[in-house]
Order: C-alpha cells, then sequence, then structure tokens
C-alpha cells in the first residue's frame, strides 16, 4: 500500500498550529491540547495498521514555518512483518528560520524476514533546533526472532542551506553479518541514535552534560559532535524501553524544553 502524511506547520496568535494536514490510511495526525504558558504544538501520529506490510511504500513530509515550535511522537512501536518484496518509508523534514522541531519515534521491530529501507532528509536553515533519534530493536524476542530479519537499512542525512552537514548510513544483514560479531553489536541487543543539531549564531551543543548523564548507565556509548552545528550519540544497550528513556533523558538534557525544544 502506498500511503502519504503531509502536515505544515505554522504560527497563529503567538503559538504553534497545526496549520493543514493531508493523510491517507493507514495514517492519521492528531494535535493535542496545547500547555498552559506553552506556545508548542505537541503532535501524535497515529497508525491504523498492526505495522508495515509488504510492498507498503509510506511518504511523510513535514513542513515547519518560521518561529513555530514542534514536538511529534508517536502511539506505538513501529512492527515491521516479512517482506518478501521489501518495504519502503521516506521522511522529509523542512524547518524555516527560527523553528524548532523534535522527534523520538518509538522503538522499531523487525519481525522474521522483515526487509526494510528508511530514508530520513532533513533541511535546515539559520536558528533551527532540531532533535531527532530511533531505537533499533533485534525483533520479538519472546518469539525466538533475535535478529531473524532479513535486511534493514536507515539512512539520515541532514542538510544546512541545501549543504549536507551529517549522513548516516546503516545497513545490518545478520545473515551475512552476525550481529555478535567484533566491531557489530556484540554482547547487546539494541541500538539507539540521538542527534541534536543547533543552527542559531552561537549552537550550544551539550556534549559534556550527555556524556556524563550516559556514563551512569551499564550501557555501551560514544559521542562526539558532527562536522557542522551538531552532535550524535550512538547507544547499546539490551532494552528498547530502556534506550527509549535515555533518549528521552537525553532530550531533556539539553534544555530545551519550554520556548524551545
Amino acid at each position: 500500500m502506498r500511503s502519504e502524511l503531509k502536515i505544515t506547520i505554522a504560527q497563529k496568535g503567538g503559538k504553534s498550529i497545526l496549520e493543514d494536514r493531508y493523510f491517507t490510511p493507514p495514517f492519521k495526525i492528531i494535535a493535542l491540547p496545547h500547555l498552559p504558558g506553552s506556545s508548542r504544538l505537541e503532535l501524535m501520529l497515529m497508525s491504523a495498521s498492526p505495522g508495515m506490510l509488504n510492498k507498503d511504500r509510506w511518504n511523510i513530509q513535514i513542513n515547519a514555518g518560521s518561529h513555530t515550535d514542534c514536538r511529534l511522537s508517536t502511539q506505538s512501536y513501529q512492527r515491521l512483518f516479512p517482506a518478501p518484496d521489501g518495504t519502503f518509508q521516506h521522511m522529509e523534514i523542512n524547518l524555516s528560520s527560527n523553528a524548532q522541531f523534535e522527534y523520538l519515534p518509538h522503538p522499531l521491530v523487525p519481525h522474521h524476514a522483515a526487509n526494510f529501507k528508511g530514508y530520513n532528509n532533513i533541511f535546515l536553515s539559520a536558528g533551527n533546533r532540531f532533535i531527532f533519534g530511533e531505537v533499533i530493536t533485534p525483533g520479538r524476542q519472546l518469539n525466538g526472532e533475535t535478529f531473524q530479519f532479513e535486511r534493514l537499512q536507515n539512512c539520515t542525512q541532514v542538510y544546512l542551506h541545501q549543504q549536507l552537514i551529517f549522513k548516516d548510513n546503516q545497513i545490518l544483514i545478520p545473515g551475512k553479518i552476525p550481529m555478535s560479531a567484533t566491531g557489530q553489536y556484540e554482547n547487546y541487543t539494541h541500538q539507539g541514535t540521538f542527534l541534536y543539531f543547533d543552527t542559531s549564531a552561537s549552537p550550544q551543543l551539550p556534549i559534556e552534560a550527555c556524556y556524563k548523564y550516559l556514563q551512569q548507565g551499564k550501557l555501551e556509548f560514544g559521542i562526539s559532535e558532527s562536522s557542522k552545528n551538531g552532535m550524535v550519540a550512538r547507544i547499546l544497550g539490551h532494552s528498547a524501553e530502556s534506550l527509549f528513556r535515555v533518549l528521552q533523558e537525553l532530550s531533556s538534557i539539553t534544555k530545551l524544553k519550554t520556548t524551545a525544544i
């Protein structure tokens, strides 16, 4: 099934609003009530489907206008079902000047024989603050489906003024490269990735604060500054829910929870 979701966020009356929306099944988008004293728009992405099925093609486009502030969340874990012909998702996020945007979706669960390609293209401009993350699980472990998926590819590209400043292209093929091998997940089963970009005139990257927080947990992690205006953290663990909470805490550490992210 080919499915689309397109939303436009604008500022009106001092608050960020959902100006326009278009979606086809299984998507649905809802705007939650503004919190007292907050101008931030809280959006919930929902799906009537249990997950991505064979031949599904999903296209998501988000346009955030100038001086908007939005957090997009998801309803539940995203399941990837067996797909001999593959599944595909493309997400494009466009931020106008001084826009703030946060997206930390629930973990990805690839079932046995899942075959998935995902592309995230992020276009930034001046004065943006952008948070993005993902958690990849090994599958349905309680069903004995640990790393039984066929192929999983996630490619994230971040552009500033149409110039590529960050690219992460991750391809996992457990049948060819065992995930327990040296240089792969080794003794871990779950992976989290956290990105933060600040394109203001004086960008603030809380690398040290995030590093100190991650040191407290029983996690394998690395965190570094990207080539321009950003930071990235990669984390290995044993639980989808715990890694999801870690990403949420990293988001909080950026100290952008009120008028900014």
